[in-house]
């Protein structure tokens, strides 16, 4: 009994934690660059008249839309301050969304309730991956599809992450990345077992910025996952160098001008048909 309720709390812990990290700067306003990414995978893969679940919901950038488009919506997230936001979004745009503060990697919900399962930048934080495309497939009816995106490797945004980890001793390269489901060939193999055919697309989204000042102070003080790494790399009195070399690789990604930063940020489209 006390190894079960030791192993409990464990879990309890660290599901805080994360909500904790995620809770800390303004994720809304970092979430809304990208927001259209949701709005396009809703129009993607229809979800009229249909039982839908948004995973790792956020601030309902994919849940509300979907509601929009008649779906019967549920969200789930981990983080009660982004599901208040949500909350508040939705309630403005008129639209009803049953919100569910849960772990994404065990969904509060019995087998085969949906017919979309949905994650835009969500499940892509599970460090283990065949498990939570498991979790995915589990809730999702036959008929029904699974769809998710994340980041591709080559995305200003891994290189962001890749800049500052630079600038910290003993970072662990060998760790599962989020971006691992931005690669085609490795996100099949997460649902290898599965009763699904998955099918990949690469996509892009045109995110911009007043400048690449502004990129640089909204990442690193407004991204909650970023707060502590950037936090760390200023007490080891990095942040200067650090900021000059986030300054020239955001430069190198500029399509933008007039001192404007535009990104086409690329990311990966997983869609897994249930059979």
């Amino acid at each position: 009994m006390v190894k079960k309720y030791t192993k409990r709390r464990a879990v309890v812990e660290k599901a805080g934690a994360v909500a904790h990290k995620w809770a800390a700067g303004d994720y809304a306003t970092v979430g809304d660059k990208f927001a259209n990414v949701g709005q396009g995978l809703v129009d993607e893969v229809g979800v009229a008249g249909l039982d839908v679940l948004d995973v790792a919901a956020g601030t309902g950038n994919t849940a509300i839309p979907a509601a929009k488009a008649g779906g019967r919506v549920t969200a789930v997230d981990i983080t009660p301050e982004l599901l208040a936001i949500a909350r508040a979004r939705a309630d403005v745009a008129g639209v009803t969304v049953r919100w569910t503060e849960g772990d994404m990697t065990a969904l509060p919900y019995p087998d085969r309730s949906f017919d979309r399962v949905l994650s835009t930048f969500g499940v892509f934080l599970a460090t283990d991956r065949p498990a939570m495309a498991a979790e995915l497939v589990r809730v999702c009816r036959p008929g029904g599809l699974v769809a998710v995106t994340a980041w591709r490797p080559s995305s200003a945004f891994s290189k962001l992450e890749g800049v500052i980890e630079s600038f910290l001793p003993n970072t662990d390269t060998a760790a599962p990345k989020p971006t691992d489901w931005g690669r085609p060939q490795l996100v099949t193999t997460f649902f290898a077992g599965q009763p699904v055919t998955v099918i990949t697309s690469k996509r892009f989204v045109t995110m911009h910025w007043s400048s690449v000042g502004d990129a640089i102070t909204m990442e690193s003080t407004q991204f909650g996952p970023l707060l502590g790494p950037v936090a760390e790399v200023k007490r080891l009195g990095k942040w200067p160098a650090a900021r000059v070399a986030l300054e020239e690789m955001l430069a190198s990604e500029n399509i933008g001008s007039g001192g404007t930063l535009v990104i086409d940020m690329p990311y990966l489209l997983t869609i897994a048909r249930r059979h």
